[in-house]
């Protein structure tokens, strides 16, 4: 499993998880707490927590965990439908969403593929266009207002370009 950084925004991997334990970044100079996220949404997250978007949880939904062989040849799945999504710590009015997906108060980002889909290539197809369109949209979105005026205040005092905020960042 990987996980974030929500200090440096380090990508780890996390060897024998326990539930509720603490986990550090092995950073010398930060020191984070380091989340579980799943392998598909890794980039997203750190993408939108860099651009002062900050998450709560997230959801992949598994895809190839879900598949089992059934036959020779065939594969069934155990559900009725796929949701990817995204939940956010605060309310964000995002200029956009990406195509295919719906905000829920304010909060809680989520697109679903319905099933039966067939054949199994054509599913996996749709799962990862909506993986990649998360992806890019999280790439396209500015950085959140706080977060771009720190950057400006930084460029001002001649800082070069600084993402890490740690201070700034606990306010969200």
């Amino acid at each position: 499993m990987l996980g974030i950084c929500l200090r440096c925004y380090d990508v780890s991997h996390i060897t024998n998880l326990i539930v509720g334990a603490t986990i550090k970044c092995s950073r010398f100079i930060c020191k984070g707490i380091i989340i579980p996220v799943d392998e598909n949404m890794i980039h997203i997250i750190r993408i939108l927590n860099q651009k002062g978007y900050r998450t709560r949880g997230c959801c992949s939904d598994h895809l190839n965990k879900q598949l089992y062989p059934s036959n020779v040849g065939t594969v069934s799945i155990n559900k009725a439908s796929y949701i990817i999504q995204v939940i956010f710590n605060d309310k964000y009015e995002f200029p956009f969403l990406p195509r295919g997906f719906k905000m829920k108060e304010g909060v809680h980002l989520s697109s679903g593929i319905k099933l039966p889909v067939s054949p199994l290539s054509l599913l996996q197809k749709k799962y990862f266009n909506k993986i990649n369109t998360l992806l890019k949209w999280a790439e396209d979105l500015p950085l959140h207002p706080v977060i771009a005026k720190h950057e400006e205040t930084n460029k001002e005092k001649g800082y070069k370009d600084i993402r890490y905020v740690p201070d700034l960042l606990t306010v969200f």
